[in-house]
């Protein structure tokens, strides 16, 4: 099903492109490089160690979506605005939340597959403890 609709998408933009923004008037301004860190939350399945959440959901690898997104900008922006990965890091499990709250494997396929969330009361909102990830241990 995912197949033919990424090929039913494909095909219908083959009709429809994009099209491209207009070009700035006058010169072009100096680019804006941004250095970035890339961090990738994508646990092992318990069950099937060498298999990667997002591979088990058929998730698009999480490379792609950025060089894309990265691409999206810079020409949307006409190259102003350039972003480069810097850093990546891949960490084995979930952000904790900033209550301190993180999902398990188990906990967020049952909440995933079944489409009801069991565990929203459990955690505050969305915003996760980022900095435990990329300050020194």
């Amino acid at each position: 099903m995912v197949n033919f609709l990424q090929r039913f998408l494909a095909r219908l933009r083959e009709f429809f492109p994009s099209p491209s923004p207009p070009g700035p008037v006058g010169q072009l301004p100096e680019p804006v490089i941004r250095r970035v860190l890339q961090i990738v939350f994508d646990p092992r399945l318990p069950s099937h160690p060498n298999q990667r959440l997002s591979s088990f959901l058929g998730w698009t690898p999480v490379d792609s979506l950025i060089q894309g997104y990265i691409q999206d900008l810079q020409t949307s922006s006409h190259g102003y605005l350039q972003y480069r990965v810097i850093e990546k890091i891949a960490v084995d499990g979930f952000p904790a939340k900033k209550d301190g709250f993180s999902y398990t494997v188990d906990e967020y396929l049952t909440w995933k597959l079944s489409l009801f969330p069991h565990f929203a009361g459990r955690s505050q909102g969305i915003a996760w403890n980022w900095w435990q990830y990329v300050s020194d241990p």
